[in-house]
């Protein structure tokens, strides 16, 4: 599998990311990748509902206990974490052992700046990776914002993810539309992703 599609597969869950989380959680991809580890991002940004519904597994619902987090109460609600897992060379199967590869992709996390649910004492967490700004969750309760802008020079957007976006979606819905509305509109959404990811409008 390319590095390209690699992260096709989790833009999705990084694009709800705060935006340096989601960059950062990019470069981890990136990183993870040019030493053999392809990862896959499992979990980013939570909501207060979904995660109230975790919580209740185990407790008031069926099923086992997943998070000692209430709603408001984990980093994932403010789109400051995200939870991994390493993807096989299928590129389609799932692995969830920690061996020395999680551990590797654990380590590039933390020299990014993430820190490890691994290093937990009591409730350890493997696949998460959170970033915190040196907030608390009592902060971020209280309304205070985490930082959002992203270095002049690093684009929102991985310039191959945006590309691949567009050679497998946007082009042929563009060609296969006799709408010029919707293809006026195609063109907008190739050219807002070319421009999150530094590349020229077209």
């Amino acid at each position: 599998m390319n590095l390209n599609m690699l992260l096709s597969k989790s833009e999705k869950r990084i694009s709800q990311l705060n935006p340096i989380v989601a960059n950062k959680t990019r470069e981890l991809i990136r990183k993870s990748y040019a030493e053999g580890i392809n990862i896959l991002i499992t979990q980013g940004m939570r909501t207060f509902e979904e995660q109230a519904e975790l919580y209740a597994r185990g407790r008031t619902k069926s099923g086992t206990i997943v998070t000692n987090a209430k709603a408001g109460y984990s980093f994932h609600n403010y789109g400051l974490a995200i939870d991994f897992c390493l993807l096989a060379d299928d590129g389609v199967n799932v692995l969830w052992t920690v061996n020395d590869k999680w551990r590797r992709v654990a380590e590039i996390g933390k020299s990014l700046g993430f820190v490890w649910g691994g290093d937990w004492k009591g409730f350890v967490d493997y696949p998460h990776l959170e970033m915190t700004f040196g907030l608390t969750i009592n902060d971020l309760l209280n309304g205070k914002q985490p930082p959002v802008e992203l270095e002049d020079d690093i684009p929102m957007l991985d310039k191959g993810v945006a590309q691949t976006i567009i050679n497998t979606w946007i082009s042929p819905a563009w060609y296969n539309t006799e709408d010029q509305e919707q293809k006026k509109y195609l063109n907008w959404l190739a050219n807002q992703l070319r421009l999150a990811s530094g590349m020229k409008v077209e």
